[in-house]
């Protein structure tokens, strides 16, 4: 009976995860045969989460021939790759559409066409990592406004602004995690907006922010200690703040 048990038991999630390699004739090979075998491709259909990081050989056919056999990811790490580029991302979002839930580019070369394509086809994306994107800018920020994020996670960007950040924060009602580190172009406003939000007739109170639970804003040196007078009402919830290395607040 206890044998029955486990095998009742709910299948634990698994990741597959390739960091700093490259996909050889075997790994390939073995992903073939194991999708056409009944109890390998049962346990592939268990892999949830696909991490390929800094990955220089790799090539898109040999990429696709594994996503074929993963057919339940929700979870895309594809960080410090030098061949990821808007049509990639195009293509996996076309696959894996309203199933993804966490997109990680760190680093790499996408530009707004990737959040496009993001907003576009996965309606149902909650957290993403944009850390490094250099060519990523406000027409790419807009787009977030297609989808609820409950984390947005971005850093070392010359491009985003508050506007870009005043369009996340009106259309997501769900934020509970927000990252804008080492963003030059980030005022006071940016907190204001956690506050307040712009309407036609002038602004109303942004109750939106409220479940944000985490915010990193460190690095920014256009934000001073005057935003500090909203931050109580804006994010009552607020459990992780940082403002390191903002020497206007002090």
């Amino acid at each position: 009976s206890s044998g029955r048990a486990a095998s009742m038991a709910p299948q634990q999630p698994m990741c597959f995860r390739l960091r700093q390699s490259r996909l050889g004739v075997g790994i390939l090979h073995a992903f073939a045969v194991a999708s056409k075998d009944g109890p390998m491709s049962a346990v592939l259909s268990r892999v949830t989460c696909i991490e390929i990081s800094e990955c220089q050989a790799v090539a898109w056919p040999d990429l696709k021939e594994i996503l074929k056999c993963l057919p339940s990811i929700t979870t895309l790490v594809l960080k410090g790759n030098p061949w990821l580029d808007d049509d990639i991302v195009e293509q996996i979002c076309i696959k894996y559409n309203k199933a993804l839930r966490y997109v990680d580019l760190e680093n790499t070369l996408v530009t707004d066409n990737s959040l496009h394509h993001m907003a576009k086809k996965c309606p149902h994306l909650q957290s993403l990592i944009v850390n490094h994107c250099r060519n990523i800018g406000n027409k790419g920020f807009a787009e977030l406004r297609k989808v609820s994020l409950r984390s947005l996670m971005l850093s070392h960007s010359t491009e985003c602004d508050d506007a870009s950040v005043d369009v996340v924060l009106s259309n997501s009602g769900n934020l509970h995690k927000l990252r804008f580190i080492n963003c030059p172009k980030l005022t006071d406003k940016t907190i204001i907006a956690l506050f307040e939000s712009a309407v036609s007739w002038g602004s109303k109170r942004n109750e939106r922010s409220a479940n944000l639970v985490s915010l990193e804003i460190a690095g920014n040196p256009s934000i001073t200690h005057h935003s500090l007078l909203y931050l109580s009402t804006a994010v009552p919830k607020i459990g992780m703040l940082d403002l390191s290395d903002c020497p206007a607040v002090r």
